[in-house]
């Protein structure tokens, strides 16, 4: 059956009944190539990256070290870096809280004495007045870095599923709530140190010896208040173990510590 195919002969063969069959009309023929490729010049950036790189191949130091701008050659070009992005907010937050607790105590301790009744108060602001504002600062940050997962909480019970996304302002400030709780410890250690600074005071062992002198004067044997004892006794105990437990958090939010607990430890510290 031939059909619509080429002749075909039987050719000889020296195989024996083995025959094989030639096709004479089969000829090889040149397919010329329909594509043609053309050259793209190269935009300006990309001769720049491509010097910036072939730079940094010649000198592998440059890349791996950072260098000052005078000791880079002038075809190499640095990304500059930004300076602790993640913190800049914190810091803010952290700096109009400072502000508006150290105004507060000033007008009230030092300020309005002085006007009332020109009592000479103002030695208390190195160390009275920022003790006092240390610890207002700290639990306000303190209190801003829970505050916005109850809200989050809230916003999905609200919505009724959890796989809403949050308002952009929500989802910034969950995302610096680590940020806040390092600057809330920092300020807490501030706190126990400047209040482990009261009895070296200069003005503190002078009020010591007007206790004392007044003591001898009204014929006081002693000058036990039980009261005052136990306050003071449960308010420096309790400040310790606040201490403490802050720290343990301020630990545990570390990425070393915080990759080695599972999600139930972590809940649990937290």
């Amino acid at each position: 059956f031939n059909g619509g195919c080429p002749m075909m002969e039987e050719c000889p063969s020296d195989l024996g009944d083995i025959t094989t069959y030639c096709d004479e009309s089969f000829q090889p023929v040149e397919v010329e190539p329909q594509l043609q490729l053309t050259q793209k010049e190269p935009m300006k950036g990309e001769i720049e990256a491509e010097e910036m790189s072939s730079s940094l191949n010649l000198h592998p130091f440059l890349s791996a070290f950072a260098l000052e701008e005078f000791e880079l050659p002038v075809s190499i070009r640095l990304q500059e870096m930004s300076l602790f992005p993640k913190w800049h907010l914190p810091l803010k937050l952290m700096a109009v809280f400072f502000t508006v607790a150290f105004m507060y105590t000033f007008l009230r301790d030092v300020l309005q004495p002085y006007v009332s009744e020109s009592k000479n108060d103002f030695y208390k602001i190195p160390i009275l007045v920022l003790n006092k504002v240390l610890p207002w600062t700290s639990i306000s940050l303190l209190a801003l870095v829970y505050l916005p997962g109850g809200l989050a909480a809230l916003l999905q019970l609200y919505r009724g599923t959890k796989y809403s996304s949050f308002p952009v302002w929500l989802e910034n400030w969950m995302g610096v709530r680590k940020q806040l709780g390092l600057l809330a410890f920092l300020l807490a250690c501030l706190h126990a140190i400047y209040s482990l600074s009261y009895p070296m005071r200069r003005s503190y062992r002078y009020k010591l010896l007007n206790w004392a002198y007044q003591q001898v004067q009204q014929k006081k044997e002693n000058s036990w208040v039980e009261d005052d004892v136990w306050r003071m006794e449960i308010y420096i105990s309790l400040g310790i173990l606040g201490l403490g437990i802050l720290a343990l958090v301020a630990i545990c939010s570390l990425p070393s510590v915080m990759n080695t607990l599972n999600w139930r430890e972590f809940q649990c510290v937290q």
